[in-house]
Order: C-alpha cells, then sequence, then structure tokens
C-alpha cells in the first residue's frame, strides 16, 4: 500500500499554482516571438512579401534609408522590431485561473495576425500572418509542461 504525505502534496501543489502560469505564459510569448525568426507560426507559413520577389515593383523600389539586400532579405513583419517586442512582452496576466497575452499599443497587430482591409479607404487587402494564435504544437508543449508539473504534485 503506498501512502502520502498529504501535507506535502497541499505544498506541492501551491508550488505548481504559483510556477505554472508563469512557466505556460513565457512558454507562449517564446513560441509566439520565434514566429517571426520562422516567417511563420507552426502550420501557419506567412504568404511571401512582394518586396523579396523579383519582378514586382516593391521588390524593384526600395525606399530610402534601408539597404538593397536588408530590404530583400529582412524577416516579414519585422521592420523596426516593434511588434517582435510587444510580442515577446505581452503577458497581461498570469494567474491559476488565467493567462492572457495581449500586443498593445500597436493599431496594425490584428490585421496582420487576422489579415483584412486596412490603409487609405480600407484599399489594400493584408494576408492573415499569424504570430498569436493557439496551435496543435503549442497545446502540445503546453499540454506536456501541465503533466509534467501534475506529476510532481504527487511525488513525496
Amino acid at each position: 500500500m503506498h501512502r502520502f504525505n498529504l501535507q506535502q502534496v497541499k505544498a506541492n501543489l501551491e508550488r505548481t499554482k504559483r510556477e505554472l502560469p508563469m512557466k505556460l505564459s513565457a512558454q507562449a510569448e517564446n513560441h509566439f516571438a520565434e514566429s517571426f525568426t520562422k516567417g511563420g507560426l507552426d502550420e501557419y507559413k506567412w504568404k511571401e512579401v512582394n518586396r523579396r520577389i523579383d519582378g514586382t515593383k516593391e521588390y524593384k523600389y526600395k525606399p530610402k534609408g534601408i539597404s538593397e539586400s536588408a530590404w530583400h532579405s529582412n524577416p516579414i513583419l519585422v521592420g523596426k522590431g516593434r511588434l517582435r517586442a510587444k510580442v515577446a512582452n505581452s503577458v497581461v496576466e498570469r494567474t491559476w485561473q488565467r493567462i492572457r497575452l495581449v500586443v498593445s499599443g500597436l493599431d496594425y497587430a490584428s490585421i496582420h495576425n487576422e489579415g483584412g482591409q486596412a490603409g487609405r479607404n480600407h484599399a489594400s487587402t493584408i494576408p492573415a500572418r499569424p504570430f498569436m494564435k493557439q496551435t496543435s504544437t503549442l497545446t502540445s508543449m503546453q499540454t506536456e509542461l501541465i503533466r509534467e508539473y501534475m506529476d510532481k504534485i504527487w511525488n513525496t
């Protein structure tokens, strides 16, 4: 017969309630921030930008102040890096009951994440390039982390 030290189980549970939300939120932030380097979020590969497609006017006419090589090679959605920085610091709430990540202060964040009409008179169509979305890969990562912590609760 296996006996549990209930005081230790209770202490382990309390530690889990403190640590797990922090670990899960950091895991999600890191995963989302990596999408900028990878050019997509898991199964959501981002549509190539015209500035990197030879023969398009965007490829031919680069803006002033940026080198030719940078114009054709910079990662998608990374200009000055503001969006990536906001995503990497997007946790606004992390409790045992709820973890919430939000990109705030950048009007263009949601249009890039979800796609849609933008610009003057909504004349431009922006393709969705998800960088913050629950994916099967993230769910698997989270499930594994939760399992690890749940197993630790019963280790006395």
